[in-house]
C-alpha cells in the first residue's frame, strides 16, 4: 500500500516523489503523470497526532485533486470533440 499521496489512485499513474515526517509533521511532495494531465502537488501537514491518520488525510486530499484534474481534462476534451464535430 502506498503511504500518502498515492494512497487512494489508480494504479496507472506515476508518481515521483519524496516523502518526510517527524512525531508531529507529515508531508509529501510529487509531479504526477497520468494519461489524462501532469501536475505537482505537496502537502505539509502539522500538529500531528496520529501520523497514519495524517498520511490518509494527504491521500484524501490527492485523490481529490487527481479527481478534479482528470474530469477537467475529460470536459476540456468532450467540449473540444462535440464542437468540432458539426
Amino acid at each position: 500500500m502506498h503511504d500518502s499521496l498515492k494512497r487512494y489512485l489508480v494504479e496507472d499513474v506515476r508518481l515521483a516523489h519524496k516523502t518526510g515526517g517527524l512525531d508531529t509533521v507529515d508531508h509529501d511532495v510529487g509531479i504526477f503523470y497520468t494519461n489524462a494531465v501532469d501536475y505537482s502537488m505537496g502537502v505539509f501537514i502539522t500538529n500531528v497526532t496520529d501520523n497514519d491518520q495524517a498520511r490518509q488525510l494527504i491521500g484524501r486530499l490527492s485523490k481529490v485533486v487527481y479527481d478534479q484534474l482528470v474530469k477537467r481534462k475529460g470536459e476540456k476534451d468532450e467540449g473540444y470533440r462535440y464542437s468540432h464535430d458539426c
